[in-house]
């Protein structure tokens, strides 16, 4: 009997270690396959914009851990890249890093596109396999094909945006930098950019055509565009000139004029809107109004009194002028008795 134990023990012993083998078996091909899919980087810059006689430094780091590392090349738009008198490729080869350096100098209008870089992982000394690298993109041209919010360069006679309704402007403040101290942007009769249609519009004020919410919106808060035409929004109300939108006011809310009231019959009236009682023939007065009424009736009043006293006193000047003028007397001739 302990003979039997003793050998069962043992062989359960024998399949644990044959499991636990096998289990590092499998987390070491998994560790190998993990290291051969791991990407290159291309560290610095990222979709970088230049312009002409400038230059570029890419940096493509590669992770190789156990693997052998061969055959690291740079792309340029698909076609490998030679060093020659404008163009350097450099390489450096540490611990578990292997780094490769691209440089262009004197960039020209055939340098731009995309740059690549790849290499050849070798694992273990059997499999190979080429791993690609992430794509920088240099956009060129000189600043001559820009969109909109891009850096342009300002030249009288040329058109480097390329975007419909857009012109190379001074950045004014300058909200994002550009090394031309230019950018692409809309043209002053088109405000509104659109990313879709990749150009920019035109605003529209209320009552005015409009293919797009953001059309309306660009000159009113709160409007929208309702067939074709830029209206306010539903509960919103146009002030007098129809050139915003303000809240509607119920019956006792606050409001700035008549036409902020929207119940049929009700009126602004000290500043809070109300119903009431009088009609097109018999408006009812405001109390401004019955001060201004007030204030014509005490005029009136004013220059009645002052007419009355000029009559009185042009009567009483009359009467006077009447009073002290001297009489006249008549004193008959006396006639010669005739012989």
């Amino acid at each position: 009997m302990p003979q039997k134990g003793g050998g069962w023990c043992c062989g359960m012993c024998q399949r644990t270690l044959a499991a636990v083998a096998f289990l590092k078996a499998m987390l070491a091909h998994c560790i190998s396959a993990s290291e051969v899919d791991i990407r290159p980087l291309i560290m610095q810059p990222r979709n970088t914009t230049m312009g002409y006689d400038d230059y570029i430094r890419y940096e493509c780091r590669f992770i190789a851990h156990e693997n052998k590392i061969a055959d690291v090349r740079w792309l340029h738009n698909d076609t490998l890249i030679i060093s020659d008198e404008r163009r350097t490729v450099t390489m450096s080869n540490a611990a578990e890093d292997f780094v490769t350096y691209l440089e262009v100098r004197n960039l020209r209008e055939g340098d731009s596109g995309a740059y690549t870089c790849t290499a050849d992982y070798v694992p273990n000394g059997s499999i190979k396999k080429t791993v690609g690298a992430d794509t920088v993109y240099l956009r060129l041209a000189d600043y001559r094909a820009a969109h909109w919010g891009e850096p342009c360069r300002f030249e009288n006679g040329t058109k480097p945006c390329i975007d419909m309704n857009t012109d190379c402007y001074l950045i004014t403040p300058p909200t994002r930098p550009s090394p031309t101290k230019y950018s692409c942007q809309c043209k002053d009769d088109y405000p509104i950019f659109d990313p879709e249609q990749a150009m920019c519009t035109r605003g529209s004020a209320l009552g005015f055509s409009c293919h797009e919410p953001h059309q309306c919106t660009w000159f009113t808060q709160y409007a929208e565009c309702v067939d074709g035409t830029c209206h306010c929004l539903q509960g919103y109300v146009p002030n007098d000139g129809r050139y915003e939108c303000f809240k509607a006011s119920e019956v006792g809310e606050y409001c700035m004029g008549d036409w902020q009231c929207t119940p049929a019959g009700s009126l602004c009236i000290e500043s809070v809107c109300a119903f009431t009682k009088g009609s097109s023939d018999n408006p009812v007065v405001t109390a401004g109004q019955t001060a201004v009424l007030v204030l014509l009736s005490l005029i009136g009043l004013c220059l009645l009194v002052f007419l009355v006293i000029l009559l009185c006193r042009c009567w009483r000047y009359r009467q006077q002028n009447e009073t002290q003028s001297p009489s006249v007397y008549i004193v008959p001739m006396k006639r010669s008795a005739s012989c």
